[in-house]
């Protein structure tokens, strides 16, 4: 679990295990950002690595769960920030 993760979850915050190949099945290997396949060869900082994306960032309240989840290239969510 990450660090941020981890954090929150012991401020009552709901924390639901997130795994890369639920996203990537559920996501079809697709960015939910910009909509262009992931690159699963590629590791970060590569702009194409895939990375799992929180529609509503942890700082701002959002839970680690896979309704507040999606798949992203590493570029897509580092450019979105902390939305």
């Amino acid at each position: 679990m990450k660090r941020k993760a981890r954090k929150l979850m012991f401020r009552r915050n709901y924390v639901e295990p997130v795994t890369m190949a639920v996203l990537r099945r559920r996501d079809q290997d697709t960015c939910r950002i910009c909509g262009e396949p992931v690159d699963f060869s590629k590791r970060q900082p590569d702009p194409r690595a895939a990375t799992i994306d929180h529609v509503r960032a942890l700082t701002r309240g959002g839970p680690h769960s896979y309704e507040n989840t999606q798949l992203a290239h590493y570029r897509c969510n580092a450019e979105k920030g902390a939305c």
